[in-house]
C-alpha cells in the first residue's frame, strides 16, 4: 500500500534506518494517546478513539497519513493489552519535533508490520540473578523471585556466598576474593542456561557488596553480557568505567546513550559514606549517585535495605514487595524506568564525611604509633613487663594464684584487734602485691573467683620466748574472698571480721593466717614465706594498700612492692600514714625511699625503724 497526501507525489520508500526511526517514534504517540487515564489493563475502544482524535489534529500535515493509517489499523483491534501499550512507549514530545523531515508515509506499512511483530511475539526467556550484601543470607531473594517470575519467560536465581562479616569486608587484601569467586561461578552457571535459549537474556540485581562484586566481575570477565542491571545500596566508586563496557550491557535508548543500568539510591543509607571513607576501593554511590551518561539514577527516601524492608502502604505485601512491584517489576517487565517522587539532600557531615580520607587518617595513627616504638626500642625505653628498679635489694620469685584452701576459716567473733606480735623480733618485712592478672569484674561474675591479685610476703623474725608459738599474719578486702597459705610452716586460717568505720564503698572482710612457729628456734633468726590471693578486688577508680601496724613490736625494715597491668598504669600516687585507731594524718617519714617505674607500671618503697603503731596507706588512681 502506498499512501498519497492532497496535491503531493508518491513518497519514495524509505531506507531501513529511516523506518526504525519512524516505528519508535510513531509508536510512542500511539502508546501514550491510548493510555487509559484509571490505569486499567484492557483499553475500551470509545477511550482509545477520543485520545486519537486528539493526537491528530497536534500532528504535523505530512504525518496525517500516516496517523489516519495506524488509527484504522489499532482501532480494528477491540482490546489493547497493557504490555502492548507499555513495550512501545516513549517521549511524545520529542516525536513531534523530530517527525516533520521524516518520510514517515511510505513508511507505514513496514511500520505497522514491526509494531505487530513486536506487540504480540512471545517474550524472551530471561534469567535474572540475585546478589546480597554483607552481614546477611540474603533473606528477601525469596520475595524477590516470586514477584518477577509473575513476568512470563522470568526465571530468578538466588545466590548466595555465605555471611561475608565486617573485617573480610572492611580488609583490602584477600578477604573479599572469595566472594567474587562464588558469584562468577553462578554467573557461568547462569550464562550456560540461557545460551541454550534462542534471544536469551541474562540480568542482575546487586545490593550493597554485590554491586562491588558485580562490577569486579564485569571488570575482568570479558564474555559476561547484561541485558538490565540493577543495583541498589550501592558501594561502587563513581569513577568506575562503565563507558568501557560497550554493549556488554544493552542500551535503554539509542538516542541518550544510556544502558540498562538502573541505580536505586537511598536518601537516607549512611552505609555506602561509611564504606567509601574507612576502607579502600569502595565508593558512595548508594547515597550520592553515579551522575553519568550511562547510567540511570534514581532516588528514593529509604536507608540501606529499605528497599526490602520498606512496610509501603498496603498492609497485605510483605516489606519490600510493594517497591518491587511499583519499580523494578515495570523495568524488567516493559522497560519502564518509573520516576520516584523522593526529595532530599545529605545533611552537612555527611557530605563532609564522604570526603574525608579516614581510612589513611588510621594508617597515618598506626605508622606514627610504630614509629614511637621503634624509636623507643632503639634508646632502651620500651615498657618492660616487669618494671625494673622499683624493689630494693630484696627480690621475690614469680606470683602464683593460690588453689581454694582446703582449710575452712573458723569465725573468731567481732572484728579482732591488730594481731600482738609482742614476742617477735621482726628485722624485715618484705610485700609484693602482684595486680597484673586483674580483670574488670561484671555484675555477673561478682560472686565467682574471676580477677585475681596475688600477694608474696617474706618476715624474717627472731622467736624471743618458747611461750610464743603463733604468729599471725592479717589480709583485708573488698572482694568475695581471699585463698592464703604458708610455705614454711604449718598453718591455719580464721576469718577475723568486718573492720568497721572502713573507708571503702565495700567494707573490708578481714582473714588472718595463724602460722604455727611452736617448732621454730628461739633466740635465732628465721623465715616466714607467706602466698595469698585476694579475688574481685581492685576494682574502684581509686586503690589503696595498707601496710599494718604491729601490736608493741618494732620492725627494722618494712618493703612494699606493687606491680600494676599494663593496660592500666598509675597516674597519681601519694602514702600517707596514720596511727591505729585514728583517722589523723601524720607526716610519711623523712627516711622513707620510694621508686616508680616511669611507666607508671610499679612503684615501691622501703622505710625502717617506723614506729609499731604507725599504719602506712599507699593510694593510687588508674
Amino acid at each position: 500500500m502506498v499512501f498519497k497526501e492532497d496535491n503531493q507525489p508518491t513518497l519514495p520508500r524509505p531506507s531501513a534506518a529511516e523506518i526504525d526511526r519512524v516505528y519508535h517514534d510513531l509508536a510512542t504517540v500511539l502508546s501514550d494517546a491510548g493510555q487509559d487515564a484509571d490505569g486499567r489493563r484492557a483499553l475500551r475502544q470509545d477511550i482509545l478513539r477520543e485520545r486519537l482524535n486528539s493526537v491528530g489534529h497536534s500532528l504535523p500535515a505530512i504525518d496525517w497519513a500516516v496517523y489516519l493509517f495506524c488509527k484504522d489499523q489499532l482501532l480494528s483491534t477491540t482490546i489493547l493489552e497493557e504490555k502492548q501499550v507499555r513495550a512501545i512507549r516513549r517521549g511524545v514530545n520529542e516525536v513531534k519535533a523530530r517527525m516533520i523531515n521524516v518520510p514517515a508515509v511510505a513508511a507505514t506499512e513496514a511500520f505497522w508490520e514491526r509494531w505487530k511483530a513486536d506487540s504480540f511475539s512471545p517474550r524472551q526467556k530471561e534469567i535474572i540473578l540475585l546478589i546480597h550484601g554483607i552481614r546477611t543470607f540474603a533473606w528477601w531473594q525469596p520475595m524477590v523471585k516470586r514477584v518477577l517470575e509473575e513476568i512470563p519467560n522470568v526465571e530468578v536465581w538466588e545466590s548466595d556466598y555465605g555471611y561475608f562479616d565486617v573485617f573480610r569486608f572492611w580488609c583490602p587484601f584477600f578477604t573479599r576474593k572469595a566472594p567474587i569467586d562464588e558469584v562468577r561461578l553462578e554467573l557461568e552457571k547462569a550464562m550456560t542456561a540461557i545460551s541454550k535459549y534462542s534471544g536469551g537474556r541474562l540480568s542482575v540485581i546487586a545490593h550493597s557488596y554485590g554491586t562491588y562484586v558485580i562490577t569486579q566481575i564485569l571488570a575482568s570477565k570479558l564474555d559476561l553480557k547484561l541485558h538490565r542491571l540493577v543495583l541498589c545500596g550501592s558501594i561502587v566508586q563513581r569513577t568506575f568505567p562503565w563507558h568501557t563496557l560497550g554493549d556488554r550491557i544493552a542500551a535503554h535508548d539509542t538516542h541518550s546513550g544510556r544502558r540498562n543500568i538502573l541505580n536505586d539510591y537511598g536518601l537516607r543509607d549512611t552505609w555506602p559514606v561509611f564504606a567509601k571513607c574507612l576502607s579502600w576501593g569502595y565508593g558512595d554511590t548508594g547515597r550520592h549517585k553515579f551522575g553519568k551518561a550511562e547510567v540511570i539514577d534514581r532516588g528514593h527516601d529509604l536507608y540501606h535495605s529499605g528497599y526490602f524492608e520498606d512496610p509501603g502502604a498496603d498492609p497485605s505485601l510483605e516489606p519490600g514487595e510493594e517497591f518491587i512491584r511499583k519499580f523494578w517489576k515495570p523495568w524488567f517487565e516493559f522497560g519502564e524506568v518509573v520516576s520516584s517522587d523522593a526529595k532530599g539532600h545529605s545533611p552537612l557531615w555527611l557530605s563532609w564525611l564522604s570526603i574525608l580520607p579516614l581510612q589513611w587518617i588510621f594508617v597515618a595513627i598506626i605508622v606514627g604509633l610504630l614509629a614511637w616504638l621503634l624509636i623507643t626500642r632503639v634508646n632502651g625505653q620500651v615498657p618492660p613487663t616487669v618494671p625494673a628498679k622499683v624493689t630494693s635489694e630484696f627480690k621475690f620469685d614469680a606470683t602464683t594464684i593460690v588453689p581454694p584452701s582446703e582449710i575452712e576459716p573458723k569465725p573468731i567473733g567481732e572484728y579482732a584487734k591488730t594481731p600482738d606480735l609482742n614476742g617477735f623480733d621482726i628485722t624485715l618485712d618484705a610485700r609484693l602485691v602482684d595486680l597484673r592478672q586483674l580483670n574488670d569484674v561484671s555484675k555477673s561474675r561478682s560472686t565467682t573467683r574471676h580477677s585475681p591479685a596475688n600477694f608474696k610476703r617474706s618476715v624474717t623474725l627472731l622467736r624471743k620466748s618458747a611461750d610464743t608459738t603463733e604468729f599471725v599474719a592479717r589480709y583485708g578486702t573488698s572482694g568475695i574472698g581471699i585463698d592464703a597459705r604458708c610455705l614454711s610452716h604449718p598453718y591455719s586460717m580464721r576469718f577475723a571480721g568486718v573492720r568497721p568505720n572502713s573507708k571503702q564503698p565495700n567494707f573490708l572482710k578481714n582473714f588472718e593466717l595463724v602460722v604455727d612457729v611452736s617448732k621454730s628456734p628461739v633466740d635465732s633468726p628465721f623465715t616466714i614465706d607467706l602466698e595469698a590471693t585476694a579475688w574481685n578486688a581492685f576494682q574502684g577508680k581509686e586503690e589503696w594498700v595498707g601496710f599494718d601496724a604491729y601490736e608493741s613490736t618494732s620492725v627494722g625494715k618494712k618493703v612494699l612492692t606493687v606491680l600494676l597491668p599494663s593496660r592500666k598504669p598509675f597516674s597519681n600516687l601519694y602514702i600517707q600514714a596514720t596511727r591505729e585507731g585514728d583517722d589523723d594524718v601524720l607526716p610519711v617519714p623523712e627516711r622513707m625511699i620510694l621508686r616508680k617505674d616511669e611507666f607508671g607500671l610499679g612503684f615501691s618503697w622501703e622505710v625502717e625503724d617506723l614506729p609499731p603503731d604507725v599504719f602506712l596507706e599507699t593510694r593510687w588512681t588508674w
